[in-house]
């Protein structure tokens, strides 16, 4: 009865510990008048798992049961829950609880068979399984964790796993961010390293020319040089005259 106040006991070994108030009793202080309740004694319980323990599946075991008393027991359910190994008392999940209400007669044995649904959320991470038996007998009920051991939950391998994809999604996301940063910045470098281009101006337009520093006859010469007739112009005169 693996519990806080409760019993381990080994039917095979008959190795017993009592715990009480966080201490440990020895099984030679079983002499000073501790005992444990008879059904311990007086019941063989054996676990099978039948299948591994993978995310988003059905697990299944069997569990066997011998009344080794001279009375009936009452086999009430099975019942099991997902902890922490650091932390017992934090149920990640709990287990359904199947109600059985079977009776073993004296000298006799019966098989149970148990399943349950594994969450998908616990896969990859180590975990302690509990599952628990409860039975009656006469007055005297009775709570065993007949497994209670810390195991690898494996993950299914068709199950989409929603976190790894994200983190994929967020490093390529990361990545064409740093690039785009470095083309910027590679980009703002090399402006800054090439010299402006000037551009020729020329003198085609006097107007905006200043022509004060010049002598008098030589702006008398510009301003009788007539000024240059575009080749377009010059062709539609050309074509008026051929036409007359």
């Amino acid at each position: 009865y693996c519990a806080q106040g409760g019993l381990l006991c080994d039917t095979q070994s008959f190795v017993i510990a009592l715990f009480i108030n966080g201490g440990v009793l020895n099984p030679q202080d079983l002499d000073r008048g501790l005992h444990p309740p008879n059904g311990f004694l007086q019941a063989d319980i054996t676990f099978l798992f039948l299948t591994g323990l993978v995310a988003s599946r059905t697990a299944r075991c069997l569990l066997g049961f011998t009344n080794r008393g001279g009375e009936d027991f009452v086999i009430d359910s099975i019942e099991g829950s997902f902890h922490f190994p650091q932390d017992y008392g934090f149920h990640l999940q709990n287990l359904s609880i199947l109600p059985l209400n079977s009776v073993v007669h004296p000298q006799h044995e019966a098989s149970f068979s148990y399943s349950f649904l594994v969450a998908g959320a616990l896969g990859g991470r180590q975990l302690s399984l509990v599952i628990t038996l409860s039975y009656h007998r006469d007055q005297e009920s009775y709570k065993e964790a007949v497994f209670n051991k810390t195991l690898m939950v494996t993950e299914s391998p068709d199950e989409f796993d929603g976190e790894t994809f994200f983190l994929y999604v967020f490093l390529g996301a990361l990545v064409i961010l740093l690039l785009i940063g470095v083309h910027q910045l590679l980009d703002t470098r090399r402006r800054r390293h090439t010299p402006a281009v000037m551009e020729e101006q020329g003198t085609g337009n006097l107007s905006n020319v200043n022509l004060s520093w010049l002598p008098p006859e030589t702006l008398k010469q510009i301003n009788k040089t007539p000024p240059k007739r575009s080749s377009r112009k010059r062709g539609l005169r050309r074509g008026d005259k051929s036409s007359h």
